[in-house]
């Protein structure tokens, strides 16, 4: 029988309950607030029978992710969106005419004191319709929150910090991450990325950064200038958002067992109750 070469399994590692119950403990025996980060982001999950990554998350979880143990909760995107959506004034949700070839977009009546309306292409995969409702999200926040509906938004990066084309250079670098410039397999994604000076309008840039500060925080964080800039001037929101963090995350987070003292003391008052 002729040999076949051994390749290298893509599907993740998911342990059974009985093992699940054992890498929880260890999960557990972490300080909260570290529980509290690791589930906030999800990256380097340990793939199938890959018994060295296992090893290594046992011996410090933060190293890897295990899938349905420390990576990040179904419930935690969803909530951060929805609590956005109350935050810029509920604007409208519906699904996007079939003729617009288009992911997404927000519409409003300049001059009108009204949240809008936020559209979605339904016939993309989860994954991209929620980061299209990041995306619109972001301009509902541009033109509601900080415009107050007096214009249709527009963050003025030319305006904040000292080196405004550090600052702008920093955001565009963010937003690639999030959102690549060509996403071969996706060719409504490809529609946006050809719009006319896209990448370099403040609108879209805010948008893209709003987007990747709800769906992947870490991403946003490496690129600190306008990130430090932005919730120092929108303490409020950032508060709640961190709330939302908390409150889904809770479920999952456990008080370190305490481990019982085994010293001198301990014999000590084992014998003072004897003597009683």
């Amino acid at each position: 029988m002729a040999r076949t070469k051994k390749t290298k399994s893509n599907e993740e590692y998911v342990p059974n309950s009985e093992d699940k119950k054992k890498l929880l403990r260890i999960f557990h025996s972490m300080p909260r607030d570290v529980q509290h980060k690791d589930l906030l982001t999800t990256k380097r999950v340990i793939k199938k029978g890959n018994k060295k990554q296992l090893d290594e998350w046992k011996n410090n979880p933060k190293a890897y992710d295990i899938r349905g143990i420390d990576t990040q909760p179904e419930e935690l995107m969803t909530k951060r969106l929805f609590y956005t959506h109350k935050y810029v004034g509920e604007p409208k949700l519906q699904p996007l005419s079939p003729e617009k070839d288009k992911l997404g977009e927000f519409n409003f009546i300049k001059g009108c004191p009204h949240p809008g309306e936020i559209s979605f292409n339904m016939g993309v995969d989860y994954a991209e319709i929620q980061k299209t409702f990041a995306h619109e999200l972001g301009h509902a926040y541009d033109r509601n929150i900080k415009s107050n509906y007096k214009s249709d938004g527009n963050y003025k990066f030319g305006k904040i910090g000292n080196n405004s084309l550090k600052l702008r250079n920093e955001v565009i670098k963010i937003t690639k991450k999030i959102s690549p410039y060509n996403q071969q397999n996706n060719p409504k994604a490809e529609i946006r990325v050809k719009e006319r000076m896209y990448r370099t309008k403040n609108k879209e840039m805010f948008a893209d950064w709003f987007s990747a500060l709800l769906i992947d925080k870490n991403k946003v964080k490496k690129g600190k200038s306008f990130y430090n800039i932005f919730k120092n001037q929108e303490k409020d929101f950032i508060k709640g958002l961190k709330e939302v963090d908390k409150e889904v995350t809770s479920k999952y987070i456990k008080t370190p067992s305490k481990v019982k003292s085994k010293g001198k003391n301990s014999k000590n008052k084992r014998n003072k109750t004897k003597k009683k």
